[in-house]
């Protein structure tokens, strides 16, 4: 009985050190054009898809993955199995998160813990909007730090396809405020965005006709 409490608590840990290592390693690699270049393999990709899990600089995996998670490990000197517990829903979520799909009853069964979200939407309106939404998956550090943007408030024309894909859907993003801390993104990544998927590009510009 002892190992399974044991188990549980590394568990606890090691989400704990994935989650804060992610947030905050992924807004650095978002703070200065110095950071960002590591990240922008990754943002390549407006409209996500499975493989745009692992296309990612390996700098990029070295501050959001490999040291949050490698410091639970060493701290705890986790046992083999104990790791691939944790590692392997892990990484099935980050799967999810990129498929480019909403489940249909808006749940992520990989994420059955309080205050979890329907983070395949939440983390694509970040491959959007790259001001907010920083977590890795249940995106606490956001709430507490005032990143977190609800997709079906912030884009609802776009989000609100239960069960279909959002890949290639239309709709203007609502205007909000930039946070102060993340100001400084805006001249690195637009153009990146832009570049990357024409067709973002096109429906930016219709928007912009819109209004």
């Amino acid at each position: 009985m002892v190992w399974v409490v044991w188990v549980v608590c590394c568990g606890m840990v090691m989400v704990w050190c994935s989650e804060t290592g992610f947030y905050f390693g992924h807004r650095l690699l978002h703070s200065s054009p110095f950071w960002y270049r590591y990240h922008k393999w990754h943002h390549e990709f407006v409209d996500t898809g499975v493989l745009t899990t692992f296309y990612v600089h390996p700098i990029d995996a070295l501050v959001t993955d490999l040291i949050p998670i490698g410091t639970a490990i060493f701290a705890l000197k986790m046992h083999i199995y104990t790791i691939w517990l944790f590692i392997i829903p892990h990484l099935m979520n980050a799967v999810w998160v990129h498929c480019g799909y909403t489940h249909p009853l808006r749940f992520n069964p990989l994420l059955a813990l309080p205050l979890s979200t329907e983070s395949e939407r939440t983390h694509d309106l970040h491959h959007r909007n790259s001001l907010f939404n920083f977590g890795g998956a249940y995106f606490v550090w956001d709430r507490l730090m005032g990143t977190y943007r609800d997709p079906d408030t912030h884009w609802p024309a776009f989000y609100k396809k239960g069960g279909k894909s959002i890949v290639g859907a239309t709709g203007p993003m609502d205007s909000v405020t930039e946070p102060p801390a993340t100001r400084a993104v805006t001249t690195a990544e637009p153009e990146a965005d832009a570049a990357a998927s024409p067709s973002s590009a096109a429906r930016a510009r219709r928007s912009v006709k819109a209004e």
